[in-house]
């Protein structure tokens, strides 16, 4: 019965969302929406010197790249980076999982999280995070896709470096007459938030590379190609394999583990002539093991409240649950908006 409940209640889930029904729900604009206020140091894998964007843009981006450092050096948030950096990695080959999933697990290998994560491993992932700090590169040149799904990539150069690369959209959106100064507060919090979900989602591709990788190795020859990573190069996370969610791709498992979920722009549509980066129509969640696959609309109290110091306070009070992203009021099949 409860079963058929689930059923009858996605069967009614529209295909898109509204503007009205966003707004009415609290995703777009609030007048409870505040400043970000978040006053750490920026860690210095985001410095300066790793961006290719002028010191006003940069500037700009501060309280993302503030938010985007809590997001990797944070305790509550440390198990992911400690197991990304020392967890052991195996074939999958013994895992006891249902037969019709033994075939995906025979393509990939697993990595295990860390326990206890002690003190020491905190000091040596935080060691790694520097080491990646001196060894990566933040470049806007990714074209702006009309569809909204390619908004970063990651790949380690014929020198071994790690080069991250930005959609051109979000410069875009920081530029002198880009938008962000005529942008209303909320736009500009959820423009920030997704940036350093964003950022990170790539860091954390890097980071695995950059640890796994000897560093006698990093340097190869400046003739070589660039050593593209292969989607089957990174493994499976064992806590996510253990809920059944096989996806091979560390930057969005670091979402799932530490939100919950995936979290991206919702879309106009169907001309979508607003740039996704913008983050206009505000944005959405999907887990892929827990939304039935539809999208479910971000509230503006959770977006703006990650960007307060008195969240981070909370998080140090409890840990990674004040981390999470809400269950949405609003869902849709989709993540595109019409009138």
């Amino acid at each position: 019965m409860a079963l058929l409940q689930a059923s009858q209640a996605w069967s009614s889930t529209p295909l898109q969302f509204s503007l009205c029904e966003l707004s009415l729900a609290g995703c777009l604009d609030s007048r409870f929406a505040r400043p970000p206020d978040l006053d750490n140091e920026i860690h210095p894998i985001f410095q300066f010197e790793n961006f290719d964007i002028p010191r006003d843009q940069y500037e700009t981006l501060t309280p993302a790249l503030r938010f985007a450092s809590l997001l990797i050096t944070s305790e509550a948030c440390m198990d992911w980076w400690v197991a990304a950096c020392s967890g052991a990695v195996s074939m999958a080959m013994s895992l006891p999982v249902p037969m019709e999933q033994r075939s995906a697990l025979n393509r990939y290998s697993v990595l295990y999280p860390v326990e206890p994560v002690t003190r020491e491993h905190i000091a040596a992932t935080k060691d790694a995070l520097l080491d990646l700090a001196n060894n990566i590169s933040f470049r806007f040149w990714v074209p702006p896709n009309p569809g909204g799904y390619i908004f970063g990539t990651q790949h380690r150069s014929s020198r071994g470096t790690q080069q991250v690369g930005l959609s051109r959209g979000f410069q875009d959106f920081i530029a002198s007459g880009g938008g962000i100064a005529d942008a209303s507060q909320s736009q500009q919090l959820r423009f920030q938030f997704f940036f350093a979900i964003n950022a990170v989602h790539e860091v954390a591709h890097a980071f695995y590379d950059n640890s796994r990788t000897p560093r006698g190795h990093r340097r190869t020859s400046t003739r070589e190609q660039p050593q593209r990573r292969p989607h089957r190069e990174e493994p499976y996370f064992y806590p996510e394999v253990r809920r059944g969610v096989f996806d091979p791709e560390l930057g969005a498992c670091w979402e799932r583990h530490v939100f919950g979920c995936k979290i991206q722009p919702n879309l106009e549509g169907p001309i979508r002539s607003t740039p996704p980066e913008c983050c206009f129509y505000g944005l959405h969640r999907f887990s892929g093991d827990g939304d039935g696959g539809h999208s479910g609309a971000i509230p503006m109290g959770y977006v703006s409240a990650m960007m307060q110091k008195s969240r981070w306070d909370k998080v140090a009070r409890l840990g990674a649950s004040a981390l999470r992203c809400p269950t949405p009021a609003i869902y849709a099949m989709d993540c595109s908006v019409g009138p």
